[in-house]
């Protein structure tokens, strides 16, 4: 049962959430009431509820773990000389990137435009559009699934 909670959790589409869940009350039905409560919306625990808008690019542990190295010379000094050698090192740091920012013509950073132009070029060559000249459109994908997105809503089936 414990695998059956499992795979209602990580179904990531509408479809497999309710497919799963089917499963699961054949399995138990008590376990199925418990997970349908309104007091547990799947909302804030089934994958296939949660929002596809990414809130963040950068995973916080990677971008505290970078800093953590960054300062690990200065941590070994005393505690004012430590904020100091951190000070100057974020100072210079600061000045760097503020130099090569001004160099950018282009209204996205280059990092951002680098991910964007490679994920436009995956999209290009891995999808085929069918489209009738509503705000829908069928997607086939190069694996044969098939998704609609709603150009109006700004949505797809794939959900990504």
């Amino acid at each position: 049962m414990k695998d059956q909670l499992w795979a209602c959790d990580k179904s990531t589409t509408m479809a497999y959430f309710w497919k799963e869940m089917v499963l699961m009350k054949q399995l138990d039905p008590k376990a199925y009431d418990w997970l349908n409560d309104p007091r547990r919306p799947a909302k804030q625990w089934s994958r296939s509820h949660f929002g596809t808008t990414l809130k963040c690019d950068v995973l916080l542990n990677n971008l505290c773990e970078s800093f953590n190295a960054f300062i690990l010379p200065s941590r070994a000094k005393p505690v004012i000389s430590c904020f100091e050698d951190i000070r100057i090192k974020m100072m210079k740091r600061i000045a760097m990137r503020k130099d090569k920012m001004s160099k950018v013509v282009d209204t996205i950073c280059p990092k951002p435009r680098e991910i964007l132009e490679k994920n436009k070029v995956k999209a290009a060559t891995d999808c085929i559009p069918y489209g009738s000249g509503s705000p829908q459109i069928e997607v086939e994908s190069i694996g044969g699934s098939r998704y609609i997105v709603d150009l109006s809503r700004r949505t797809c089936t794939c959900r990504r």
